[in-house]
């Protein structure tokens, strides 16, 4: 949900916020029903999506480094993501297939027990469609590197004249 936040002042050890809703139709029905309960409220700035320019740029590069290493773009782009992209930790019970919650790329990192209960955590690597700008600027720096050792071109200016055509 996007809001601008208007107001907030201090009640004792609670705080009361004011924001304007900016989709405000999508969202009224759900806040009117969650009215007198507890909630988790998430406050953050907005950052930029990275661009469409850096991800077509950043796919030109892995095929680029897929066709030099005669592999699948989609385990170039996994490798970037473990060298260079972003990523979470995320402890779920043993078992759960991450898969199914609409995780993609994660790596087991270790098993334990917690109160008794076995539990896995995983290394989730983010896909680079949810990075913002700054992100993407990183993971592009990773690629740029790969290619340059392994003797690809990485021009922007090569590539943009392959568009214009």
């Amino acid at each position: 949900m996007q809001a601008e936040l208007i107001k907030a002042e201090r009640d004792g050890n609670s705080l009361k916020l004011m924001a304007l809703v900016y989709d405000a139709p999508a969202v009224l029905d759900r806040v009117a029903k969650l009215a007198g309960k507890e909630v988790n409220i998430t406050v953050s700035e907005p950052k930029e999506k990275r661009s469409l320019d850096q991800n077509s740029f950043a796919w030109y590069l892995i095929g680029k480094i897929a066709d030099k290493l005669r592999a699948s773009k989609n385990e170039i782009y996994l490798r970037l993501l473990r060298d260079y992209g972003q990523s979470i930790v995320v402890t779920v019970k043993t078992g759960l297939d991450l898969s199914k919650a609409g995780f993609k790329y994660y790596d087991e990192i270790r098993t334990g027990k917690i109160n008794g209960k076995p539990f896995t955590a995983y290394k989730v690597y983010i896909g680079s469609s949810q990075y913002d700008t700054a992100q993407m600027s990183v993971f592009l720096d990773g690629i740029i590197s790969e290619c340059k050792e392994l003797g690809i071109e990485t021009d922007l200016a090569d590539y943009i004249g392959l568009m214009d055509n």
